[in-house]
């Protein structure tokens, strides 16, 4: 693809085409994913999702963080950190499902934007998911947050190619986070 996350980043030049169904401004992106047994919903984004003030985050009010998100992870598609793979649709679909819940964190907690993601605020957010249940009422597990803390990490790595990127300050949170585990970073390989 000849498009890049900074092309997105410094045109209004976006991909009309997500998939052979959907285009960048559908509400809802249905990937091509055709393995037996695939359901809908794991081949899906749905940005329509609900917020904690009630509004939606396809609402106008939410246009700038929702392309923020949707140019986060089209630029994990096309053009990936330098020592990282391409994602592919599942890949995705997992990532925003994080994100969802950022977002949502977020504006639960008065945020409109990624520049205001600082080390501080991704410490809270961390903190709020070692408190949050998961599916069968327990805490999340260990592998779950560390895939939180590896999305951040993405964000971190790919803010220069966003409108509305997290700031710099992110990377003293990411450091202070223990011992790097080596799926979440394979460039130390």
């Amino acid at each position: 693809m000849a498009q890049t996350a900074t092309a997105l980043r410094n045109t209004s030049f976006l991909p009309r085409s997500i998939s052979s169904t959907s285009t960048w401004d559908d509400d809802t992106w249905r990937f091509d994913l055709t393995r037996p047994g695939v359901t809908d919903s794991s081949r899906t984004i749905d940005w329509t999702f609900e917020l904690p003030d009630g509004s939606r985050f396809t609402d106008p009010t939410w246009r700038t963080l929702r392309d923020t998100v949707k140019c986060f992870l089209w630029s994990l598609r096309i053009d990936p950190p330098a020592g990282k793979r391409r994602l592919g649709p599942g890949s995705l679909i997992s990532i925003f499902n994080q994100m969802r819940v950022l977002v949502c964190w977020m504006v639960s907690e008065g945020y409109d934007s990624f520049n205001q993601l600082d080390a501080d605020a991704a410490a809270r957010f961390m903190a709020t998911l070692r408190e949050r249940p998961g599916r069968k009422g327990e805490a999340l597990s260990l592998a779950t947050r560390a895939g939180y803390l590896s999305t951040l990490s993405r964000l971190h790595a790919q803010r220069e190619k966003l409108v509305d990127g997290v700031p710099d300050d992110l990377r003293r949170f990411l450091g202070e986070r223990g011992p790097r585990l080596p799926r979440l970073d394979r460039q130390g390989r």
